[in-house]
């Protein structure tokens, strides 16, 4: 392995499925270290568009964690527990994420209370809140949108990879599907913040990568903004949406040269530049910021923006209290977004016959069952 000091600005995806390469950097599609990494024959995986579960099935995927607890450069780095409880299996740990949003549902407790997180029903009781023809996404969310979301974050409900079966048939996914037929074809996010700031809207799915953000966002719900994690069938909570996702393949030739160059996003250099455009794995790059915007608390809390009539504003930040939510939202993270296009096309064409309203929601979902066993029991 050969290391240059030079600063270059490399595609980190420069890998493919199974196929070796001779050269990588250490560079993500948002972040880049000081440093190229040369590497040969190596498979390493890019798991942000592969269905990480079913690699993990197929047995295609190293254990991470022999290379970590040996691995004397990360002994002061501190991996965020709820990180690696959501991606480990069985006590192993096939996937690294070292970048990452939380995918979580906003709200005014005021109108939709103060229990959190929302079981399916909960949302779906939120229709009575409603006028006619409205619902809780107002019109930022489509019925694909939806239900690619919810299959996504709902997979190992849905699915079992470990003994290649599904339950679309349930009461559950069949509510989903009534759930999705009240939301407009075409989603519009155009107007989503004056849709919330005025009550049309009465949840806002956020992806959480900027502290700032939340600070904003906090103030279209006139400052009282609560998160409350994503609807599952039981108490759920939010779910981690991976900006970076690296596996080894069980047949590269040099698992220890490939370690290497993956355990570089753990380092504080890589970790601490992450601010405002991700959230970090590591305790070292969680901590810088949060005391980085208690800081900027401290100066004053200032920051602009633009208020749903166009309208320059200033917003002040005076308590920190965003700080608590950050942190509550990362203490309860329950899932993560998996990817899997191929499930999540077959269900959207299966489920058009329900939404031209010529199959009934249980129909459809005996339909979704049938094929979507197929597909899963082909997997390996």
């Amino acid at each position: 392995m050969k290391l240059q000091d030079d600063l270059r600005t490399v595609n980190y995806v420069a890998y493919k499925i199974d196929r070796p390469v001779k050269q990588l950097a250490c560079r993500s599609a948002y972040f880049t270290l000081p440093q190229t990494v040369y590497l040969p024959f190596l498979y390493i995986y890019d798991l942000l568009t592969l269905p990480r579960k079913q690699y993990e099935k197929a047995g295609r995927l190293a254990d991470l964690y022999p290379f970590m607890e040996k691995d004397d450069t990360l002994k002061n780095v501190e991996l965020l527990p709820e990180l690696l409880t959501q991606t480990e299996t069985e006590g192993k740990l096939y996937t690294l994420i070292p970048a990452y949003g939380i995918l979580t549902l906003t709200g005014d407790p005021d109108i939709i209370g103060t229990d959190a997180p929302l079981t399916l029903t909960e949302m779906l009781s939120l229709y009575d809140k409603m006028g006619e023809g409205e619902n809780p996404f107002g019109i930022a969310m489509s019925k694909k949108d939806y239900i690619d979301a919810m299959v996504s974050l709902s997979n190992t409900v849905f699915v079992d990879w470990e003994n290649r079966s599904c339950s679309f048939d349930s009461d559950q996914f069949a509510a989903l599907l009534e759930f999705a037929a009240r939301l407009p074809d075409t989603g519009d996010t155009s107007d989503q913040i004056n849709m919330v700031y005025t009550g049309k809207q009465l949840l806002s799915l956020r992806e959480i990568f900027n502290i700032y953000d939340l600070v904003a966002f906090n103030y279209y719900f006139h400052g009282n903004m609560m998160l409350y994690g994503m609807p599952s069938a039981e108490k759920g909570g939010t779910a981690i949406k991976p900006y970076a996702a690296l596996g080894i393949s069980v047949d590269c030739e040099d698992k220890e040269g490939a370690w290497s160059f993956i355990r570089t996003f753990l380092y504080d250099q890589y970790q601490t530049e992450l601010a405002g455009r991700a959230l970090p794995a590591t305790k070292t790059g969680f901590d810088s910021i949060i005391n980085d915007y208690m800081a900027w608390v401290s100066a004053g809390g200032r920051m602009h923006t633009i208020d749903p009539f166009g309208n320059d504003v200033t917003i002040q930040e005076t308590d920190g209290r965003i700080a608590d939510r950050l942190r509550n939202a990362i203490s309860s993270v329950s899932c993560v977004y998996d990817n899997n296009t191929a499930l999540t096309d077959l269900i959207w064409k299966e489920a058009q016959p329900f939404f031209a309203g010529s199959k009934t929601a249980a129909q459809t979902a005996d339909i979704i069952q049938s094929k979507a066993a197929i597909y899963i029991a082909e997997q390996t």
